[in-house]
């Protein structure tokens, strides 16, 4: 029986109750622990540039860069460490003081990890850092777009999730892996409301995950999601071949 859940559970968990998230998976990653998450090149990307920025590790220990042959850093990872260069030298130019890097915090049932706790005009903040290039889509979900990014709940699970358990002001730092110094430092403001409404969410989200793993999650097998899941090698409910799709239509 789970008794807290992270940002990262509670969109996993909404992912499989619209049948695009593997229960099977949802179980291993987030419950069991007994795997990780398969980290695209995208992600491992970004966390050399947070390593670079911050000097974080993470739980898997510093990233390993990529490099050529003659043993260089190639032209994205070197681009991540100068724009690594660029954070710290906009934190020195804005005051901002990194405290913490990292850091776990939980506050009743609500758990998660904060990338940076930082002190800024004299006030405590928590940053954290993305490396998108989706800088100014407003149609991805995953987009940095100004005027739509308050309705991409993707984004929004996360800021209501840190700004209740830091119980500060919550800050998006987002760089552009291609386009040298582009970023944007986005303060979120969460309403008092909105903030309750997520904790009772999660609470709920807690009962209902508990009841359906008491349950069984079930298994979505589907072949291209299989191929990619950290659980491939191993599961026995894995598609390997792709099933028929059905449209119906008349005239």
């Amino acid at each position: 029986m789970i008794t807290t859940i992270s940002q990262s559970l509670m969109k996993a968990y909404q992912k499989y109750l619209i049948k695009a998230e593997c229960g099977l998976r949802l179980k291993a990653l987030y419950i069991d622990n007994t795997h990780h998450s398969m980290p695209s090149d995208a992600m491992q990307l970004g966390k050399w540039f947070e390593y670079c920025a911050t000097g974080s590790t993470g739980r898997d220990g510093a990233p390993e860069p990529e490099r050529t042959a003659k043993g260089q850093l190639t032209a994205d990872y070197a681009r991540a460490e100068m724009q690594a260069n660029y954070f710290k030298v906009f934190c020195k130019g804005l005051g901002i003081e990194i405290l913490h890097t990292n850091k776990h915090v939980q506050l009743g049932h609500l758990t998660g990890t904060l990338d940076i706790v930082a002190k800024w005009n004299d006030r405590i903040v928590t940053i954290d850092l993305k490396y998108s290039g989706l800088m100014d889509n407003k149609w991805d979900e995953m987009g940095w777009e100004i005027e739509t990014l308050a309705d991409k709940e993707h984004h929004m699970v996360q800021a209501r999730h840190y700004t209740a358990i830091s119980g500060t002001p919550f800050y998006f730092w987002v760089w552009h892996p291609k386009q040298e110094m582009v970023n944007k430092l986005i303060e979120v403001k969460i309403d008092p409301d909105s903030i309750e409404k997520h904790k009772e969410q999660a609470q709920n989200m807690i009962n209902a995950l508990n009841m359906d793993i008491a349950l069984g999650l079930k298994a979505r097998p589907e072949l291209m999601r299989c191929a990619k899941c950290e659980l491939f090698e191993t599961c026995d409910k894995k598609a390997l071949l792709p099933e028929v799709e059905t449209v119906y239509h008349s005239i």
